[in-house]
């Protein structure tokens, strides 16, 4: 399939347009929601994100590589616009509290998850939850957490794409964790705590 769009889209045919954007763009929507944490920025984005793609699409060697291609154009898309736009971070709700000790442990037990809380929230509901959560995030943990944990890009390429270091990318990604961590949690005990309800 991916070959046949390719050739498709280098012929500059509409359907295969039309294809592209029916296959990769809600994916690609959801790439750039969770990086710029706004609707409007996101739909930018993505349409930004397109004209890239067919006015490049010619550099593109191997069709296989299409998704991960398209991934890569509107994550730097997404932090351009974000850099572009200048502003500060969206402002981190109760639900995501952001307090930390002096050696860098969160101030409240947060219940224990495995690394990646992503692949933990099964539930339908439980995912809708978590994605709300990622957008809430800070700016630069929401940057981080979305490239490093979403787009399993490696440490040094992170770094690299948010002008900081290594060492950075690992503080933001480790808090980020937690405070989604914290997030589910919460959404747990609340499910938990609405069946001990119905039983009674």
């Amino acid at each position: 399939m991916a070959p046949e769009l390719v050739a498709g889209l280098k012929m500059r045919d509409q359907a295969a347009f039309q294809r592209l954007v029916a296959l990769h763009g809600p994916a690609l929507y959801r790439i750039a929601l969770r990086i710029t944490g706004q609707a409007q920025d996101a739909e930018d984005v993505v349409q930004e994100s397109l004209l890239i793609v067919m006015a490049k699409i010619d550099t593109l060697a191997d069709p296989s590589a299409l998704g991960a291609w398209l991934r890569r154009v509107v994550v730097n898309a997404a932090l351009t616009r974000l850099r572009a736009r200048d502003r500060e971070p969206v402002a981190v709700p109760d639900t995501l509290d952001w307090a930390f000790t002096t050696d860098g442990r969160h101030s409240r037990q947060v219940l224990g998850w495995p690394p990646c809380p992503e692949g933990e929230a099964l539930r339908r509901e439980a995912r809708d939850v978590l994605e709300a959560a990622v957008v809430r995030l800070p700016q630069g943990a929401r940057q981080v957490y979305v490239l490093a944990e979403i787009e399993s890009l490696p440490y040094n390429e992170v770094a690299e794409a948010l002008s900081i270091s290594e060492g950075a990318v690992r503080v933001r990604l480790h808090r980020a964790r937690l405070a989604l961590r914290e997030v589910l949690a919460d959404y747990f005990t609340e499910q938990r705590q609405r069946k001990r309800t119905h039983k009674s």
